[in-house]
């Protein structure tokens, strides 16, 4: 599965810069490998602990940020599936995709996206709604409170994370990508942790990623290419 491959990289680069970000405008912050590792351990163990399971979905509503890959890890490392959903999407797009998924979580990236999602709250489990944002809301998580609930189950129950990874297959859903609805309804597409790491290894007969590469995520990562793109420098280091 898509977390276990990330634990195996992450054991090999450990203190090695695995992502960049901007800070006003430049590329100056960064997280390490171990780092990425940590805030994923901690997003999948808090979602455990607000009662997300193995075959719940779980949406996001965010612009490309580090915190978009710690809620997809978090997500699959419980055997949930993530469904993205475009930052430009209309309300009516995000309604249908929200009941139709039956979404039990969703992760949102500004106060401005909260206000497509904030109507559809009840559908969540309690404290469901996680805001990546630093504005205080009634009724919605911050990313930072949800990590420090997953760190808190860490130290009580050592090892629980892994022995949760170690439980998804390989033909389990990874993620749920809706089609743009061009053609009527958004259509969900359901594909699974051995569709995506076939066209990963697929690709690395093409193209070559190593360790000594830097690449830069242009795409939203709401769509299945850079998605997909995405998990081959995960996979190559």
């Amino acid at each position: 599965n898509l977390p276990a491959v990330f634990l195996q990289r992450a054991m090999i680069c450990g203190e090695r810069t695995a992502l960049r970000y901007k800070i006003n405008g430049e590329f100056t912050g960064a997280y390490s490998w171990r780092d990425w590792v940590t805030h994923v351990k901690r997003v999948a163990l808090g979602l455990h602990a607000l009662g997300i399971r193995k075959g719940d979905r779980v949406g996001i509503l965010s612009e490309n940020c580090p915190e978009w890959t710690f809620a997809d890890l978090g997500t699959m490392s419980l055997g949930a599936a993530l469904v993205p959903i475009y930052a430009t999407s209309s309300e009516n797009d995000i309604a249908h995709i929200i009941h139709h998924a039956e979404l039990k979580a969703f992760f949102v990236s500004t106060s401005d996206q909260l206000q497509k999602v904030f109507p559809f709250r009840d559908q969540f489990v309690r404290d469901g709604l996680i805001g990546f944002f630093t504005e205080s809301f009634p009724e919605v998580l911050s990313l930072t409170t949800l990590e420090d609930r997953g760190r808190l189950m860490e130290l009580n129950y050592g090892g629980f994370y892994d022995t949760l990874v170690r439980k998804v297959r390989a033909d389990d859903t990874a993620t749920i990508i809706y089609t743009s609805g061009t053609t009527g309804l958004p259509k969900g597409v359901m594909l699974s942790h051995r569709n995506l790491i076939a066209n990963y290894q697929g690709s690395f007969r093409r193209i070559q990623v190593d360790e000594g590469d830097s690449v830069v995520s242009c795409l939203p990562l709401s769509h299945v290419f850079e998605r997909c793109a995405q998990y081959c420098y995960l996979a190559g280091g």
